[in-house]
């Protein structure tokens, strides 16, 4: 199952983009989501829907396999709070068939604009890594208008970084992110490489000028996920092959351990708000320093485990063999969004936190 985060992104549906559409924008219901309670499913598609997160509205956004496209773009969709008909796809409007093109990891600023990863991939004979890809900041409405702050690859000190996740804003003009390396294993000599994606360090960038700055974050090598509080100082982060949660302040580095999950197993994708913090906690994950790859940390999901952070006190969702991936907890604290790997493909749904 590593082989599902990959970057050959697809998206499903009618979308509002450029290519050739066989439906126009439009309200084609249903309006609500097929169940309601407290345990939701919100898509149904049978390609993979992943990387959900909160709208300042209090809409869903992820990125969604488009079906109808022989390349099989991803696109982020929007949905109402409660689940229900998606109401935009924001996908690359100048793409040819011959290409894979992805976005994903959406974070929103407080003036409306989104920052997330942009990739694209030629699909022939076999893509497995992509041919481009960048951080950019943009609108849902205008794509292809997006900035771009900074393509991928780029090199530093202990070598490249190929990836970005944990996307998140600290004021209009800056946003952090987590630098990752990627690898493709191949389990066997006629298997099909898997991609793993291991976390790095945390990287800051300001784009307030015509050339972004960017700021590796001193004290953050092996970080696996990170969530910026309502403080934009204070990140909550995990870090790879551990069990603990950790408190890291921007301003002066100084890190302190919030929560210690211990005997549940490894801790990452991390998520807090309104006095909770969210993070998937074993189930299948590994750590381990390879000689030829390096440390890398292998996750294919687990149950999702909340921690109240004035008393400690802690509650699940799932079970061991859950494959649950990235909760997003609701800015009020009260609900959360995930993947959910379990059934063998990803389906995004909504829960309330127990």
């Amino acid at each position: 199952m590593l082989n599902v985060r990959c970057l050959l992104f697809v998206a499903a549906g009618v979308s509002a983009c450029d290519h050739s559409e066989p439906f126009r924008p439009g309200a084609y219901g249903p309006d609500g989501p097929r169940t309601s309670g407290p345990l939701v499913q919100l898509t149904y598609n049978v390609g993979e829907d992943i990387g959900p997160a909160w709208r300042p509205d209090g809409a869903i956004v992820y990125s969604a396999e488009r079906q109808d496209r022989a390349d099989r773009d991803r696109c982020l969709a929007v949905q109402p709070a409660g689940g229900g008909a998606v109401a935009v796809y924001s996908c690359r409007t100048t793409a040819a068939n011959d290409s894979l093109d992805v976005f994903e990891g959406a974070a929103f600023g407080p003036d409306g604009r989104v920052a997330y990863a942009r990739a694209a991939s030629h699909r022939f004979p076999v893509p497995i890594g992509p041919d481009a890809q960048a951080l950019v900041v943009g609108t849902l409405e205008d794509p292809s208008g997006a900035r771009v702050l900074r393509p991928l690859p780029y090199s530093v000190s202990d070598g490249p970084y190929e990836a970005v996740a944990s996307i998140a804003w600290l004021g209009s003009t800056r946003l952090m992110f987590l630098a990752q390396r990627v690898r493709y294993p191949k389990p066997c000599s006629s298997c099909a490489p898997d991609t793993v994606r291991t976390g790095l360090r945390l990287v800051t960038i300001e784009f307030s000028g015509s050339v972004p700055v960017l700021t590796e974050l001193a004290g953050t090598d092996s970080v696996s996920s990170a969530a910026v509080s309502a403080s934009p100082d204070t990140i909550y982060v995990t870090r790879n092959g551990d069990s603990r949660v950790y408190r890291y302040a921007l301003s002066s580095g100084d890190t302190a351990t919030v929560h210690d999950f211990g005997a549940s197993g490894i801790a990452r994708d991390v998520s807090v708000a309104a006095g909770r913090l969210a993070a998937v906690v074993g189930g299948d994950v590994f750590f381990v320093a390879d000689s030829i790859l390096g440390p890398s940390q292998v996750d294919n999901g687990g149950p999702v485990r909340f921690v109240i952070l004035a008393t400690g006190a802690e509650s699940v969702l799932g079970a061991d063999t859950s494959r649950f991936r990235r909760p997003a907890l609701s800015p009020d604290g009260t609900r959360v969004v995930y993947e959910d790997w379990t059934a063998g493909r990803s389906d995004v749904w909504l829960a309330d936190v127990p």
